[in-house]
């Protein structure tokens, strides 16, 4: 079913198996004798996050794939990368509407790294998180965006931001006709 003629530290083989069915596992020294790990690894289930806005976890094999879903309580989530084995390794990271359609996605999600999904608020979407690196751990911060700042006439606004791609909302209403600067500080 799988084969495999050589393997070495951190190889693997990947295979569709059934459930009930029994399969033989035969490992074969090629050179010196050594201890041997050997990791069979199924997906793990699916897990709901609605109430959360940190997913910690970890990749354990090749070709894992991870999926978490949750509830848009917001329009604009925020996904903020932390916590991986070093800050050059990293992670698949797609968010998937109910059709399975990705709607925001990195490829290439490392350490300190952000993207921005803008969803509709009350319908079920899925985070699936996919291996480039192997093993490790991650953490995923899920951060509504800010809710947009209404005012009128001359104003001062003091904002920031906090992360990639994070995108500030503000609604503003002129008290007259006329020319307007909008001037940006800092």
């Amino acid at each position: 079913l799988m084969d495999s003629s050589y393997m070495s530290n951190g190889s693997y083989i990947y295979g569709e198996l059934e459930a009930g069915e029994t399969y033989y596992i035969s490992l074969c020294y090629q050179s010196k004798l050594s201890t041997v790990d050997l990791t069979i690894g199924a997906p793990k289930a699916a897990v709901d996050v609605s109430e959360y806005n940190v997913i910690t976890d970890s990749i354990d094999f090749k070709r894992q794939s991870n999926l978490y879903t949750f509830v848009a309580k917001e329009a604009s989530y925020a996904f903020i990368m932390s916590g991986a084995k070093d800050n050059y390794t990293d992670i698949s990271v797609e968010v998937l509407n109910r059709l399975g359609e990705t709607v925001a996605s990195n490829g290439y999600f490392s350490n300190g790294d952000s993207f921005t999904a803008e969803l509709t608020v009350g319908e079920t979407y899925t985070i699936r998180v996919n291996d480039n690196d192997g093993v490790t751990p991650y953490t995923i911060d899920m951060l509504a965006a800010k809710p947009a700042v209404e005012f009128s006439g001359k104003m001062v606004v003091n904002d920031s931001m906090e992360h990639t791609g994070q995108v500030n909302h503000y609604r503003w209403t002129a008290t007259a006709d006329g020319d307007f600067n909008f001037y940006v500080a800092n």
